[in-house]
């Protein structure tokens, strides 16, 4: 069964084409209504087994010839209980007023062919974007409001956190829509503590906040690099980095004739 439906064709039962009978390449036709459109997509599935298998083709008529579009020969399912193969032709582009599957017969009654779940949709010219958002921002700053992609802003504040909305529209009615959610963490503040003095070859334990993780390096001397609190016995500076862009650090300083150094923490 075809039907023309305002710039959809459907096959909604399951068409055989059987080579029961007839003599190899004969040919059978399975044609579509009217259509006119420039920007036709084909959707459809077919089952082809048997190893005396012929050939199935899709043509589009262009007013004037039948043109070949796709075409498929020999067995393709291996089984009679193979899934069936789905297949998309794109014809954007193209001058479609008819379609039509053209079944030539193979060398002997193993060739039957089968279609089925047969679409044809014309996606429309070009799309329509529109993006809004919840957020309370809204969209101020936006780069645009009706492009594919867009830029909400270079330097993200929490005000930018919520729901963004896209809409699709074809020219021809169709829509599709998407929601992107979008949250603002805040940045840390790092701290690495107090500044100490000990004495040289001695052990401090430094006590950083301000984050969820925490890196110190160099890791020599420490008693762990991954921890706020670790202990260390200071060789080298030391830079605390927190889960953000912010760092501090640690520097060792000889003062005197010392045999005592100063450990300061400085913020970047």
């Amino acid at each position: 069964m075809v039907q023309d439906q305002t710039r959809l064709i459907a096959v909604t039962t399951t068409s055989t084409l059987t080579a029961d009978n007839g003599s190899t390449n004969d040919v059978a036709y399975l044609e579509s209504g009217t259509i006119s459109s420039t920007n036709v997509v084909v959707d459809f599935y077919y089952f082809m087994y048997g190893f005396q298998m012929g050939i199935l083709e899709l043509q589009y008529y262009d007013g004037t010839f039948w043109n070949t579009i796709w075409s498929q020969s020999g067995q393709q399912q291996t089984s009679g209980s193979a899934p069936w193969t789905n297949q998309e032709v794109d014809l954007t582009g193209y001058a479609v007023t008819k379609l039509r599957f053209v079944a030539t017969k193979g060398s002997g009654t193993r060739s039957d062919i089968a279609l089925d779940d047969i679409t044809v949709t014309d996606p429309g010219s070009g799309c329509v974007f529109t993006w809004t958002t919840n957020s309370s921002n809204g969209t101020s700053g936006w780069s645009a409001t009706n492009t594919e992609d867009i830029i909400a802003t270079s330097s993200v504040a929490t005000s930018y956190a919520g729901e963004y909305y896209l809409k699709v529209e074809n020219t021809i009615g169709c829509e599709a829509f998407d929601t992107a959610s979008i949250t603002v963490n805040p940045v840390p503040t790092a701290n690495a503590g107090s500044d100490v003095t000990i004495c040289e070859g001695s052990t401090t334990q430094l006590s950083a906040s301000g984050a969820d993780s925490y890196s110190w390096s160099p890791t020599t001397g420490l008693s762990n690099p991954s921890v706020n609190d670790s202990y260390c016995k200071p060789i080298y500076n030391y830079n605390l980095h927190g889960n953000s862009y912010q760092f501090l650090w640690v520097s060792r300083y000889r003062s005197g004739y010392g045999k005592c150094n100063s450990l300061r923490s400085q913020c970047k």
